[in-house]
Parts: structure tokens; sequence; C-alpha cells
């Protein structure tokens, strides 16, 4: 990923969370769930590619990026368990009769990882 794809994605996931938080509060549910949905679904797939790589060949994983990206694998299967439970419940809420509080579990578990995104684009200079 490019450092101009990545500061647009840090942006655009910590806006679409403020969005979603405020559509919550306006008692938009599904509104919310859906933009819930999308940013479980982008931070699902930021962690994923790195985890099924290592699962196919650990040795070339190993190989191909050194130990230390090996090092990181548990950074991202936490971060990827975290989304695909944002993600789980953001279609509880989305499909829900009454969502509300899908909504918000689905809300709280995505902050934290859109935040840790924005954090590192700063942390490594990107903006």
């Amino acid at each position: 990923m490019t450092d101009s794809l990545l500061r647009v994605v840090a942006v655009a996931v910590v806006a679409v969370a403020a969005v979603a938080a405020a559509l919550g509060v306006l008692g938009r549910t599904r509104a919310a769930a859906a933009l819930n949905i999308a940013i479980a679904a982008a931070l699902l797939a930021f962690d994923l590619p790195s985890l099924i790589e290592w699962s196919l060949g650990p040795a070339d994983y190993l190989r191909k990026y050194g130990a230390e990206e090996v090092s990181q694998l548990t950074l991202a299967a936490w971060g990827a368990g975290i989304a695909a439970c944002a993600l789980l419940c953001a279609i509880i809420a989305f499909r829900a009769r009454r969502p509300l509080f899908w909504v918000w579990a689905s809300w709280l578990l995505n902050v934290p990882q859109s935040a840790l995104v924005l954090y590192l684009a700063i942390w490594f200079h990107i903006f």
C-alpha cells in the first residue's frame, strides 16, 4: 500500500466511523449498521492477506519477509478477529428488529481499530 493510499484510508475510516456514530445517535440504525459493515470489511481486508499468505507457507513467508514481519502476525490476527466480530455484530444489526445494541457493539469494536489506523499513519509520518 502506498503512503498516499494509506493516508486516504486512515482519514476515511475515521470519518466513516464518526458518521456511523452520528447516524446511530439520530436513530438511523440501518444506515449506521451499513457503515459499520463497510468499516469492518475494510479493516478485515487489511489483516487477512498476510495471515492467509503465512498459513499457506510459514517457511516461505519467513524467508520472504523476515522474522520482524512474522512477529507482527499476532497483531494482524487480533485485528482480524476484532474486525470479524464487528462485522458479525453489524450484520446482525442490519437484520435485527431492534438493532440498537448491535449497532453500538459493532461501532465500539470498529473505533479502536480505526483510531489505530490513523495513529499508525501519523506515527510513520505519512501525513
